[in-house]
């Protein structure tokens, strides 16, 4: 767990734009970029992630408490390093239903607990992305463990914000949307090569 950089998510881009302004007046820090990225998410202005790296050396949990407190704020925690790939676990998490009758048992189990289920038609038939409010005495990691225990779902899985570390050098890479642009990639087919880089970086034997 890296405590000197911590993911905040804001309740849309313009409550981040003034959010990180009034929160700068309390805790010392700069947008993090991780390896070979070109831009800090947290300067883009269409994003409401930010990445902050403490100027201090870490954030303390009443840092972070503090943050959370905040109206304009939806969820925030400690980036975690592993394998050159930096993530954080988000506020949500996905479960997939063995019938769609059981769709009726994952509501009464959601509106039991307090959370809510998000409409994500992309995820696929049968499967819901379930948001924990930030107010919630469990972790959205332990409520996904705890219907996975259950058995009576096909999964239950955390959701995480992945950051890559895996792109390219190359300097007009921000250039050349048809290789990363989300939106473009699905509707004209081109390739998603960040995604790809995460699994591999090629062979330079095979020819």
């Amino acid at each position: 767990e890296r405590k000197d950089l911590l993911l905040v998510c804001f309740s849309d881009a313009r409550a981040k734009s003034t959010g990180l302004s009034s929160i700068e007046k309390d805790l010392q820090f700069t947008s993090w970029t991780s390896v070979n990225q070109t831009q800090s998410i947290t300067d883009d202005s269409k994003s409401s992630i930010a990445v902050i790296k403490s100027n201090k050396g870490r954030f303390s949990d009443n840092d972070v408490s503090k943050i959370l407190d905040r109206a304009d704020v939806i969820h925030s925690s400690y980036l975690v390093e592993k394998n050159g790939n930096y993530y954080a676990p988000a506020n949500q998490f996905m479960v997939k239903v063995k019938m769609k009758s059981d769709s009726e048992l994952l509501e009464e189990w959601v509106r039991k607990n307090s959370c809510v289920i998000i409409d994500k038609p992309w995820l696929g038939e049968d499967v819901y992305l379930v948001s924990v409010p930030k107010t919630h005495d469990k972790t959205a990691i332990e409520l996904a463990n705890e219907l996975s225990e259950s058995r009576q779902f096909i999964f239950s899985l955390p959701d995480f914000y992945l950051f890559d570390s895996f792109l390219s050098n190359d300097p007009y890479y921000n250039l050349q949307w048809g290789l990363w642009d989300r939106k473009v990639s699905t509707q004209a087919n081109t390739t998603s090569l960040q995604t790809a880089w995460a699994i591999t970086e090629g062979n330079e034997n095979i020819r």
